[in-house]
């Protein structure tokens, strides 16, 4: 009980006798210490809260946020302390440094032959052959050659995709054409040859700027009955006449394709965006299998529920986010890096969709060995299946709604063609709700686990 404060009082004499020695060593240490009362008067003065009763708070855990951050930390240094791992996010921008300098001026993706038996610098063919010589470039490369045999070993021994032959009197053969279009052009190709189709288009806009006149010429005979003034239609058409190509590539979302016309373009830079988004599948892909490792230990069995979820979301997100960080840097060494406002929602995008994917499989697949068995399966279906190097679905449309099932697709269409942002997140809605199921199902069949 609490005595009242009379009662203490009373007491308080009967203590100091019965204690003398507590008061003479209360003086002594005064007289030692006199800072201490000073200092503890100034201490009051400054903070008089101090003097007040506080109530004690119990102890508080971590939130959230908080823990959240903790195992982002410790996860990430962890990986990131991995000697392979970091090397592995080096070789994507050592592997364009060195693409780039290995390309020499003479490579080009698509090699074409021309050939004429005129051998006069006055002649309408060599003209057209100097002129076809002018447009070669890293993509495609022309080259003259000194007879039809000449022309036809290249194609047959040494890799030209195709050749042309130019007649003599070049400009007599077109204007025959013009009026009961007789053939006049030869064309030797390599059996299987696909890219030579827009070979034709280079060569044919431009035999077009001369057939186009003696079109026009032939169109005004027949409208007037009479021959036209041969100057003045040479003058009128060359004020019109356009020195540039006549038909124009671009992607399917319109925007201009430039690699035809820039000659400092490599053709070896154009799979490395996909190879990108195959190397974040398998960034995640491999944070799994550090997560079916430490599961296997009993690592994740000390801790809390809420810990748990992270580390298994963590164990996916970090090393996915640190390949696509690679990933953007390598674009940006590449040339390849459009806008910040595309390439990083696209990038996260991705990201997400392969964390997504890989969680489900790994409810899907309970033992490890199961796990590593799928991952050759999706990351060599991304290649052949997703417009990497080859877009498979312009021979097969219906592959087209095959290769959805891979990130890879999903991020690339997301660039080149219609927004796929909102699929994106379906994709990712929908492998969490199948993992979700499947993990329900699992704790009632396996109630052990």
């Amino acid at each position: 009980m609490i005595r009242k404060r009379s009662e203490m009082e009373k007491n308080f004499p009967e203590t100091r006798k019965k204690h003398p020695e507590t008061e003479k060593n209360s003086q002594k240490t005064r007289k030692k210490h006199p800072e201490t009362k000073k200092n503890s008067r100034k201490t009051r003065k400054k903070y008089p809260e101090t003097g007040k009763k506080h109530l004690t708070k119990k102890k508080e855990f971590p939130t959230a946020v908080k823990e959240f951050q903790i195992y982002s930390r410790l996860l990430g240094k962890r990986i990131l302390k991995r000697p392979l791992f970091l090397l592995v996010l080096l070789l994507l921008p050592a592997a364009v440094l060195f693409l780039q300098n290995c390309k020499t001026g003479e490579d080009s993706l698509v090699r074409v032959a021309l050939y004429s038996p005129e051998q006069g610098l006055s002649s309408p063919s060599e003209k057209l052959i100097e002129e076809m010589l002018s447009l070669s470039n890293a993509s495609i490369s022309f080259f003259r050659c000194q007879s039809e045999k000449e022309l036809i070993h290249a194609i047959a021994k040494d890799g030209a995709a195709c050749g042309y032959i130019l007649p003599a009197q070049l400009d007599e053969k077109i204007q025959r054409y013009a009026k009961d279009r007789t053939p006049f052009l030869r064309t030797i190709r390599s059996r299987g040859e696909i890219s030579t189709k827009i070979v034709d288009e280079i060569v044919l806009g431009k035999i077009y700027q001369s057939f186009s006149y003696y079109l026009l010429s032939d169109f005004l005979k027949k409208q007037t009955g009479t021959e036209p003034d041969e100057e003045e239609l040479s003058a009128t058409f060359q004020t019109y006449q356009n020195d540039e190509l006549l038909f124009t590539f671009e992607y399917i979302d319109g925007t201009g394709n430039t690699i035809l016309n820039d000659k400092n373009s490599n053709y070896m830079m154009l799979p490395v965006r996909g190879i990108i988004s195959v190397f974040v599948l398998l960034a995640a892909m491999a944070g799994a299998v550090l997560w079916y490792t430490d599961s296997k230990r009993g690592i994740l069995a000390g801790l809390p529920r809420r810990g748990q979820y992270f580390f298994q979301f963590l164990s996916l997100f970090l090393p996915a986010l640190f390949s696509g960080i690679a990933g953007l840097i390598t674009l940006k060494i590449a040339g390849l890096y459009i806008k910040t406002t595309i390439e990083l929602p696209a990038m996260l995008g991705l990201i997400f969709c392969c964390c997504a994917l890989v969680h489900l499989l790994r409810k899907l697949f309970r033992k490890r060995e199961f796990f590593l068995a799928s991952i050759p399966v999706f990351i060599i279906g991304s290649l052949i299946l997703c417009p990497v190097f080859l877009s498979v679905e312009t021979f097969f449309p219906k592959l087209a709604l095959i290769n959805r099932i891979f990130p890879a697709a999903c991020y690339l269409n997301s660039l080149y063609g219609a927004p796929q942002f909102g699929f994106m997140f379906l994709y990712c809605a929908a492998c969490l709700i199948l993992a979700d199921i499947l993990s329900r199902l699992t704790s009632i069949l396996w109630p052990e686990r």
